[in-house]
């Protein structure tokens, strides 16, 4: 397992009554699945060749401290936040963290399809008429330029 990204110490410093000594295994391993969890949401990891941590955005190790503290104050509900929470064995990350996870790693979460008009605004009043004899439609109206004649 990677190393968190976000020490006890930090998360005691942030919590309104800190993490009791009894809580230690508790708190770390909330940071710990908190971390897998923005891992997973951002596609990085934040270590090196040898497993050992690099420069982890401040925001990023922010988010991990919101999401543990939310795990160890047992404040969540199950789907608690509504719009945009994504739940994992128990913690969240809330809408507002993933848009700030993926605006500070580039990258975004949101599901890729669309739809693109494909045309330019301005309606074609071109007619196509059928051709005797057979064969493709030939447009009939048409006013704008052609290949033989720009």
């Amino acid at each position: 397992m990677l190393p968190p990204l976000a020490t006890v110490d930090d998360l005691s410093a942030r919590l309104p009554v800190g993490v009791d000594l009894g809580d230690n295994a508790r708190a770390a391993a909330a940071l710990e699945d908190a971390s897998t969890l923005v891992r997973n949401e951002a596609g990085a990891e934040w270590v090196d060749a040898l497993g050992a941590l690099t420069v982890v955005p401040d925001i990023v190790r922010m988010i991990v401290l919101e999401v543990a503290g939310r795990a160890l104050n047992r404040s969540f509900v199950y789907g608690a936040d509504g719009e945009g929470a994504t739940e994992v064995g128990g913690l969240y990350l809330k809408g507002d963290e993933k848009r700030r996870l993926n605006a500070a790693v580039g990258t975004n979460s949101r599901p890729a399809l669309w739809s693109l008009p494909t045309t330019r605004g301005d309606e074609d009043e071109t007619e196509y008429r059928p051709v005797t004899g057979g064969g493709d439609l030939l447009p009939w109206g048409y006013t704008g330029p052609t290949p033989w004649q720009p």
